[in-house]
């Protein structure tokens, strides 16, 4: 996806050929450039710019966290604090020995309202949640292990 400036320039997205440092001479050919011709050596000015700003700024937060979460027993367990963009995905440890439970602060082992979300070792599931900490994971004899991926 390109734009044009006020000076006819074509204006390349932050993407593959900066990464790679592709610099191509800043007049495109007439027919309209090339996928090569993309970014000019103003659009790579322009990209650090742009980069520059965020940093300063403080826009270069991490997107992403991961972890084990040891159960204890009997005890909901908050997960971390992190601002998940996507959502959380959650595995329960190969050797666990018991189910573990997941859900909100409340969350046990019953059969009722207010009972979790039963993982049973090896299984797992992808939670679409905005804040990582609002999710709790509970086992009963405690011990237990679930390993989380957040995007």
């Amino acid at each position: 996806m390109t734009e044009q400036n006020k000076t006819g320039e074509t204006r390349g997205l932050l993407g593959r050929r900066l990464l790679e440092g592709v610099e191509q001479e800043s007049s495109p050919p007439a027919q309209g450039p090339t996928e090569e011709q993309e970014l000019s050596t103003s659009d790579l000015r322009y990209n650090i710019r742009l980069l520059e700003e965020l940093v300063r700024q403080g826009g270069t937060k991490r997107r992403f966290t991961h972890g084990r979460l040891l159960g204890v027993a009997g005890t909901a367990v908050p997960f971390p604090a992190f601002t998940c963009d996507f959502g959380v995905i959650l595995k329960a440890e190969d050797g666990n020995a018991d189910m573990v439970y997941i859900g909100d602060q409340g969350v046990t082992n019953v059969v009722a309202p207010g009972g979790g979300f039963e993982l049973d070792a090896n299984q797992g599931i992808i939670i679409p949640i905005r804040l990582l900490s609002e999710l709790f994971m509970y086992d009963v004899p405690g011990n237990q292990i679930i390993s989380y991926f957040a995007m």
